[in-house]
């Protein structure tokens, strides 16, 4: 029997070599970094994704699978509040060897936000 992914039809196992740990803070509202591009042919595709909020008022979240592209989701995050989000789907990045970015609607260096993810290597 095979692993429970082979049911789905993926044709890559997951494996510890195939899961990045990423991690930022935005302190202005230019976009920025996050999940760094893979590499040729290789796509990022979040599993998980947490932000957390040290502003004292409310924040929208814009995230993109590439710098300057077209926003793919978007959250509201409450003043000092913790805003998580799991995707039984991973939430799929649209080119190979691009960079995930994160904008704030508002954000200093004293109202900053925390962003980690979780992503899987699609190759």
């Amino acid at each position: 029997m095979g692993p429970i992914y082979s049911d789905l039809g993926l044709s890559n196992q997951l494996n510890r070599s195939n899961i990045n740990l990423s991690t930022t803070s935005i302190v202005g509202i230019s976009q920025t970094n996050f999940i760094i591009a893979g590499g040729a042919n290789t796509f990022n595709d979040i599993s998980y994704l947490k932000l957390i909020s040290y502003a004292s008022f409310p924040v929208k979240i814009e995230l993109r699978d590439t710098i300057s592209g077209s926003v793919v989701d978007r959250f509201i995050l409450a003043a000092s509040g913790t805003f998580t989000q799991s995707y039984n789907v991973p939430l799929k990045q649209t080119s190979a060897n691009t960079t995930w970015t994160l904008s704030a609607s508002t954000a200093d260096a004293t109202n900053y936000i925390t962003a980690f993810a979780q992503s899987i290597k699609n190759l």
